[in-house]
């Protein structure tokens, strides 16, 4: 019985020891954008509107930027995986992230449009 109590005892700490200490979720307010405007979409020209801002942000990413998140206080967080679901369909709209930061760069967990 107490081979089977340590055993049980080292799996659970085993458990507990894959996740990094300290690596809690987040959840951020903002809009998914692009490297190369960030909080700001711009034209490229002058006296030209720039375009809505999903349109910018595909343009954008097409031409090799990446996506980021401007977040509601006018911060850009980096955004670690690219391919995160929901990144392209909510680019330049509202969101809601849930995800891990770490050196200002953030891997999303989760992504939904804000309400």
């Amino acid at each position: 019985m107490k081979r089977v109590t340590h055993f049980i005892a080292l799996a659970i700490l085993a458990t507990f020891s894959l996740s990094p200490l300290g690596a809690a979720e987040e959840v951020w307010t903002g809009e998914i954008s692009d490297s190369a405007c960030g909080a700001r979409h711009e034209s490229g020209t002058e006296n030209v509107p720039p375009p809505p801002a999903k349109e910018c942000v595909e343009n954008c990413v097409k031409g090799g930027s990446k996506y980021v998140l401007v977040l509601s206080d006018g911060r850009v967080l980096q955004i670690a995986n690219q391919d995160a679901p929901g990144l392209a369909s909510l680019a330049g709209t509202p969101v809601k992230v849930t995800g891990e930061l770490k050196n200002n760069t953030v891997t999303i967990a989760k992504v939904e449009k804000s309400r």
